[in-house]
């Protein structure tokens, strides 16, 4: 009986000891957290959980449903795109789970959502950023910059009577904007336009840029002030800190390059000098605000003291930018030059023009502010020792804080009595190359005729040349355009008038009162090699002068500036008259060669 008891309660204890072993449980997954909230840009990790923790899962899959709206990556790192909501799924092998994204855009909020300005006025526009946003780059649009330009920093300057939506963004943001209303303002002040020109001693190509602006002022209208800020290609020893500063504002990229007045242009607010034979300035020549510039210079200490003040048409209480800077003439320096120096390319003596030496401001200048319409300012500046103040000049020009476009500008010698340095020849070439040797003919008789005579004369240099043709004869061909009958003894300076780049260039002989007609040179050089013509080779004549004494003789020096140039004594060997009508008979004596035409000419 007893032991029946025991194996029953064994077995009791047995049975109970099986009912208390744990169940298993079913692997689940899970995402932490199930919904998200991020703005656009914004990103955020999301965590698998799976349970039990000791479960080894070998797949994990993350995707979206949307990834225009929000992408996620494998390791569940979930990235913002735009507005909207994504589903993430996380697929394993033990089953899936979802998170919620929902993507919103953040709040921006402009200060002003119509405002009014002049022209040439310039307001600021601020925007407010969401907290997450607030380091982040606001970009600024106008949708007519014709009318309202806006800088990086949203400020917004009158340009033209009209009316232009400013855009203020961010990514990650909705847009915001401002109408803005310009009004146009009275334009009473006589006006100087501003070329600022980027050049480099390093720049082959700069010269021809010079050459260009040099050809466009000689037929401009509009009183012009020009500056050359030796910066935009290399440096060299005419580079200063703040004309780097400008290149670097107005986008200037390499070199020749240059702006005028710093307005939009056909090629640009930059473009190259090329263009400025093309470009018909639209600016008008009258201004909103003046400038004026008064000084006094002391030899002695070299110090300049100088104000610049003026006036607008127009009451504003916007803020204005003020440049003052010393320009210096006839610097000597090297220059490379892919057109027309010799050798290497590199002039060793050439007369830099322009340059700016030193800023009295700013590179982006002073601010001011109209005080009843009014502004002035006051400045001291040492002319440094090496500097050549008779050669120097004292430019200052305002613009809107924007930087352009440039308003008003003025100019003044920094030495009385002096011409500062801007008269001479605006080429710049120092070195004698090319031919400048006295070429004299006699002129005996031009029948006069209705329209225009051209006496062409035929020059051979005596000294022969080696080219890759053979030994050769340089030649030159110089034409001498009169209406009048004969020319009175004087001299007549020769000045460029006419295009660079063709074989017949033009140069202008200026007329002196005795001298009762206008009076044109044109030149080109050839080379002659075993009775024929080897190449042909431009003459850029950069002026001289013919003299003309009482008998009648004509003595032509003429500088030029070339590659590969005629050199020598030259000697007449052969002549005829050309002329706009067709002649007769016309009778042309050159020294003791004489040539009689009696047939008719064809027009030239």
């Amino acid at each position: 009986m007893k032991k029946c008891i025991l194996l029953l309660c064994v077995a009791v204890t047995l049975f109970g000891l099986a009912g208390c072993e744990p169940a298993v449980l079913t692997p689940t997954v899970a995402i932490e957290p199930d919904t998200v909230n991020l703005f656009i840009g914004q990103k955020d990790t999301l965590e698998a959980v799976i349970t039990p923790e000791e479960t080894v899962v070998d797949i994990m899959i993350w995707e979206t449903s949307n990834s225009k709206i929000a992408a996620v990556n494998t390791d569940g790192v979930i990235s913002a795109k735009s507005e909207g909501q994504a589903i993430i799924t996380l697929t394993t092998g033990i089953g899936t789970a979802q998170c919620v994204v929902n993507v919103e855009s953040g709040t921006l909020t402009i200060d002003q959502e119509s405002t009014t300005c002049n022209v040439f006025e310039t307001i600021q526009l601020n925007v407010t950023r969401p907290e997450h946003k607030a380091e982040a780059r606001v970009s600024w649009k106008s949708s007519n910059s014709a009318v309202a330009s806006v800088d990086s920093k949203g400020n917004v300057t009158g340009m033209s009577a009209g009316e232009a939506v400013i855009t203020a963004s961010v990514t990650g943001c909705k847009s915001v904007q401002c109408t803005v209303k310009v009004n146009d303002v009275p334009l009473i002040y006589d006006r100087k336009h501003l070329i600022e020109h980027f050049t480099g001693d390093q720049c082959g190509y700069c010269p021809y840029g010079m050459y260009s602006i040099v050809d466009y002022l000689e037929t401009a209208k509009t009183p012009t002030i020009w500056v050359s800020h030796h910066a935009g290609y290399n440096q060299d020893e005419f580079t200063i800190d703040e004309s780097r500063k400008l290149v670097s504002a107005l986008g200037v990229s390499g070199a020749p390059n240059m702006a005028m007045n710093r307005s939009k242009q056909e090629p640009g607010l930059i473009f190259h000098p090329g263009y400025l034979p093309e470009i018909t300035i639209k600016d008008k020549n009258k201004a909103a605000v003046s400038v004026n510039i008064k000084h006094s210079y002391d030899a002695a200490s070299r110090k300049m003291d100088i104000t610049v003040s003026g006036e607008s048409s127009f009451a504003t209480d916007g803020k204005f930018l003020l440049s003052v800077l010393v320009k210096e003439n006839r610097l000597v320096g090297k220059q490379a030059d892919y057109y027309y120096a010799w050798g290497d390319y590199m002039w060793k003596e050439f007369m830099h023009a322009r340059v700016v030496r030193g800023m009295l401001t700013p590179a982006m200048g002073d601010t001011i502010v109209m005080n009843n319409q009014a502004y002035s300012k006051t400045y001291s500046y040492t002319i440094p020792a090496g500097w050549v103040a008779e050669n120097c000049c004292v430019v200052a020009y305002v613009t809107p804080v924007s930087n352009q476009p440039v308003i008003n500008a003025e100019q003044v010698v920094l030495v009385e009595g002096t011409t500062g340095g801007e008269e001479y020849n605006p080429y710049g070439i120092t070195e004698s190359k090319g031919p400048s040797s006295k070429i004299a003919f006699q002129q005996a008789q031009v029948n006069k005729v209705e329209g225009e005579d051209l006496l062409e004369v035929l020059l051979i240099s005596n000294t022969k040349v080696s080219t890759a043709y053979g030994d050769a004869q340089p030649v030159a061909t110089i034409y001498v355009h009169t209406d009048a009958t004969t020319l009175s003894a004087g001299t007549y300076p020769i000045k460029e008038d006419g295009s660079m780049g063709s074989i017949q260039a033009g140069y202008r002989i200026d007329e002196k009162a005795s001298f009762g007609g206008s009076l044109l040179v044109y030149a080109h050089s050839e080379y002659l090699s075993n009775g024929q013509i080897a190449s042909t080779h431009i003459w850029r004549m950069l002026g001289g002068e013919m003299v003309v004494d009482a008998q009648g003789n004509i003595s032509l020096n003429i500088k030029t500036c070339s590659g590969t140039t005629v050199n020598g004594t030259y000697t007449a060997s052969g002549a005829s008259l050309v002329a706009k009508k067709n002649l007769s008979s016309q009778v042309m004596i050159m020294k003791d060669h004489g040539v009689k035409v009696n047939k008719e000419i064809q027009t030239k």
